[in-house]
């Protein structure tokens, strides 16, 4: 691990309605790890059921970023131990998808004229 990932955490957060309007909401924490099951609204645990997607923020080069982390408290809590796994150098980040050309697709007429 080097000296710039040392340090680095990810935080769990869900996007939801408070009050008519929608915002994002810290998840509580217990011994430094989220547990996505109970947010904190106006300083008081509530529970996260009902409420929109939940979200990771971390900073890289001094940037924040942000990705989706799912809308159920079991993928965000995945999410965020994959996120802190790399950010901790202890996993590697997966593969991002590659583009699709298109180049490959076959239309259903040609399908169709095949046969």
């Amino acid at each position: 691990m080097d000296s710039k990932s040392a340090g680095r955490k990810a935080n769990l957060k869900q996007y939801r309605s408070v009050n008519g309007r929608w915002q994002f909401v810290p998840v509580v924490k217990s011994e430094g790890k989220p547990k996505p099951q109970l947010v904190l609204i106006d300083g008081k645990p509530e529970s996260s059921k009902g409420g929109g997607k939940f979200y990771l923020e971390w900073y890289e080069d001094g940037k924040r970023k942000t990705k989706i982390a799912g809308s159920s408290p079991r993928e965000a809590l995945d999410a965020w131990q994959l996120q802190s796994g790399i950010l901790a150098g202890k996993a590697e980040a997966p593969d991002e998808p590659t583009e699709d050309t298109g180049d490959d697709v076959l239309t259903i007429d040609a399908a169709i004229d095949s046969i």
